[in-house]
């Protein structure tokens, strides 16, 4: 048997170890990050786009039949696993943001420079009103349809900096709950510190960022902007409540799944479990997105 030399075994871990790092350099998303760690994304000429760690595991999605602000819409509660972690965007993408990637700007609000009341608590945080009131660039973009995200998703992509898509309807509301199982990530009570809703947002969608994030970092996941997901919806007949992995809606259908209620609807809308539907063509003014960001996909560093 032929005998293997010492400077051929250092060879090969020397191999090994460059291998184990570059495989650590490139899989960052998936193998070393942290639940709530932000990674911010640069975009060339553009827009930066922070990003959160939402780590793998499991959610009861979905309402208790007997929930008394459950909508007929809303799934029954089942289990669900969410196999791999995922980043997430921490706000609702907005007017600034899009504008960078598409050159234009959809929304409703885009030319309203006020935020709000001058005797809101919120209009002045920084002392400096002129700032405070110079435009409408963080709040999220609306009046998007789901096509139109599509669009802004494949222009942005071609960026080269990763791979952003639409969070599924499971994604979402794991994302949004946080390891929660109440009605809302905070509690069971509407709660004016978390969310813009029609009691508290002035008729108009709000800066982004403003209230208080979740248990992961997640801000502006109830109210301010309903969200697009990736899923078509599933007519309630045809819902087993089985236990899933993964889930990702019906190959078909005629609507798309919008998440998380509005600055126009009551905080009851709002519920991590609330959802709502509208046909992909379709953009109004209390609707947004936020996505989800995939490096491993395009094999970055």
């Amino acid at each position: 048997m032929r005998k293997i030399s010492n400077r051929a075994v250092i060879l090969v871990v020397v191999f090994v170890i460059i291998l184990y790092q570059n495989f650590i350099d490139i899989r960052p998303a998936y193998c070393d990050a942290n639940t709530g760690e932000v990674n911010t994304i640069f975009i060339k000429g553009g827009e930066s786009f922070d990003l959160v760690y939402i780590p793998a595991g499991g959610l009861l999605m979905g309402s208790e039949m007997s929930d008394a602000d459950r909508s007929p819409s809303e799934w029954p509660r089942h289990k669900v696993d969410i196999s791999r972690g995922f980043w997430m965007m921490k706000n609702e993408v907005t007017q600034a943001q899009w504008e960078s990637v598409m050159g234009s700007n959809p929304s409703y609000f885009k030319n309203d420079t006020s935020a709000g009341r001058e005797d809101s608590p919120l209009d002045n945080p920084g002392g400096d009103t002129q700032k405070y009131h110079s435009g409408r660039d963080n709040c999220p973009v609306e009046r998007a349809s789901w096509n139109d995200c599509e669009k802004f998703i494949t222009a942005l992509n071609s960026k080269e900096v990763g791979i952003f898509r639409l969070p599924s309807e499971a994604e979402w509301e794991y994302a949004c709950r946080a390891g929660s199982d109440t009605a809302f990530y905070w509690g069971d009570a509407p709660d004016d510190k978390y969310m813009w809703y029609m009691n508290n947002a002035y008729n108009k969608p709000q800066m982004v960022c403003q209230k208080l994030p979740n248990a992961w970092g997640l801000f502006d996941m109830s109210g301010n902007i309903s969200e697009w997901c990736a899923d078509w919806n599933e007519p309630v007949r045809e819902r087993t409540g089985a236990e899933a992995v993964d889930p990702k809606g019906p190959r078909m259908g005629d609507y798309k799944i919008v998440r998380g209620g509005s600055w126009a609807v009551n905080a009851n809308n709002s519920r991590s479990a609330g959802r709502s539907m509208q046909k992909p063509a379709d953009g109004d003014m209390y609707t947004g997105f936020r996505l989800i960001w995939e490096p491993a996909a395009a094999g970055l560093k």
